[in-house]
């Protein structure tokens, strides 16, 4: 009797180590999707970032194409700033002085 007893004391401790076990390895797993998923959603961020990193290297070297071939390399040495948002405070048809204070 005291060796059914202790065999069931046994049992009951095995069964709550293992449910316990079992929910930190869900939890882990949950933990690790959940890192997956940022690790993704960074590699995205970098993709998109490096896309439009590109793009501004072009857009650089297409007004600096286009200068030279006008005549004006000299004067594509004094930009100091790229639009990398054209349309928000700038139209395609005009030029604004850039004002230091005012950024």
């Amino acid at each position: 009797s005291s060796d059914l007893a202790a065999a069931r004391a046994a049992v009951d401790l095995m069964q709550r180590n293992t449910r316990d076990l079992s929910a930190q390895a869900r939890a882990g797993t949950d933990a690790a999707a959940r890192q997956g998923q940022a690790l993704e959603e960074q590699r995205r961020t970098a993709e998109a970032l490096a896309r439009d990193l590109e793009a501004a290297r072009r857009t650089i070297e297409v007004h600096r194409e286009i200068f030279a071939r006008e005549g004006l390399a000299e004067a594509f040495g004094r930009v100091i700033a790229v639009v990398v948002q054209p349309g928000v405070e700038f139209g395609s048809e005009n030029v604004i002085a850039y004002r230091p204070e005012a950024s």
